[in-house]
């Protein structure tokens, strides 16, 4: 059996609540709203901090990584050594004094041959007819690079 009772309704009231806001249950959801997306932020700013750690066990992965480059670069250095140690006999005196006088020989020989190329090529650009550039001439004859 079912017993059903009539209440009264105050005519102001149209959710049958009294003294109640009819808007209260969104403010509620929306403060609700509020707290959770705080929490978001704060959950989602402590991810980044425990992203931005590198784990220790990593870290010493790499560590041992690193070191074992190490090792093999100062083996390749010590062998790379030893050998310039056998290979190179130190250079006497006169073998010293010998290729220095030989350089300076050189190095005047081609002073002087650059010096009398540029007053040839000054020579040769003054003369150069209308319609011919230096870059033109220099093309012609073949000469690479900048004097």
């Amino acid at each position: 059996m079912v017993y059903h009772a009539i209440q009264q309704v105050d005519a102001n009231d149209t959710t049958g609540t009294k003294g109640r806001d009819p808007n209260q249950p969104t403010k509620d959801f929306e403060e609700k709203i509020s707290v959770l997306k705080i929490r978001e932020k704060d959950l989602r700013e402590k991810l980044a901090t425990i992203n931005a750690v590198i784990p220790i066990p990593i870290l010493k992965d790499q560590i041992a990584n690193l070191e074992e480059k190490k090792a093999l670069l100062s083996s390749q250095v010590s062998t790379l050594s030893a050998e310039m140690q056998k290979s190179s006999d130190c250079v006497c005196k006169e073998d010293f004094d010998r290729i220095d006088l030989e350089w300076r020989k050189w190095h005047s020989q081609v002073t002087s041959r650059k010096r009398i190329f540029l007053e040839f090529w000054v020579r040769c650009t003054e003369v150069l007819p209308q319609d011919m550039t230096p870059a033109d001439l220099k093309e012609t004859l073949g000469i690479e690079g900048i004097f």
